[in-house]
């Protein structure tokens, strides 16, 4: 059961993202709706565009929204998240996997991300164009409601590297966002 649950989910994850990954189950409960996985890994189909990889993550639903709106309305949380996206044309490659994550409409399985909580996340951005890179520690809360996706994220030992020289060292930050249902 096991397995099959393993590269169902797989399947239906990298179709989603537009990507390829796999994903580690640690167990399942039916009573109380809730999946563990141990690690969840998808990235790009090209190499070097984007990836995200995330450990100690719990996805819950509800039966009652199941059973009336036939779709896994669920809140996601995870423990520790390590993403990594190239930046080309002032465009993070990332940035449309994501967003798919919370879009219904294009969603290939019934379920649509109500929330999402990353404890500790760690974001690498690679602009190849400038040799440039940063990266960032973050911990964030995202929600979808209303018509809206809403986020509050806290980053903190932000780095800025251009050109092989420290800009900006031990940064920090408090980000607020809200994105339009369009998604486009």
């Amino acid at each position: 059961v096991r397995n099959k649950v393993e590269q169902t989910v797989t399947a239906l994850l990298s179709k989603q993202m537009g990507g390829l990954g796999n994903i580690e189950l640690e167990r399942f409960s039916i009573i109380r709706p809730r999946c563990y996985f141990k690690k969840i890994l998808t990235y790009s189909h090209e190499p070097n565009q984007w990836s995200i990889e995330g450990q100690n993550i719990t996805v819950s639903f509800s039966w009652l929204n199941i059973f009336f709106t036939r779709q896994f309305n669920g809140n996601i949380n995870a423990e520790s998240v390590n993403t990594s996206s190239r930046l080309e044309n002032n465009k993070l490659h990332i940035w449309q996997p994501l967003l798919r994550l919370f879009d219904q409409s294009e969603n290939q399985l019934p379920f649509d991300a109500k929330s999402l909580k990353i404890a500790h996340g760690h974001m690498t951005i690679n602009n190849p164009e400038v040799n440039d890179s940063s990266s960032f520690k973050w911990s964030s809360i995202t929600k979808k409601a209303l018509g809206q996706i809403k986020s509050i994220a806290s980053l903190y030992n932000c780095e800025l590297i251009m050109r092989d020289k420290h800009v900006i060292h031990d940064g920090h930050m408090t980000i607020n966002a809200a994105c339009p249902d369009s998604f486009k």
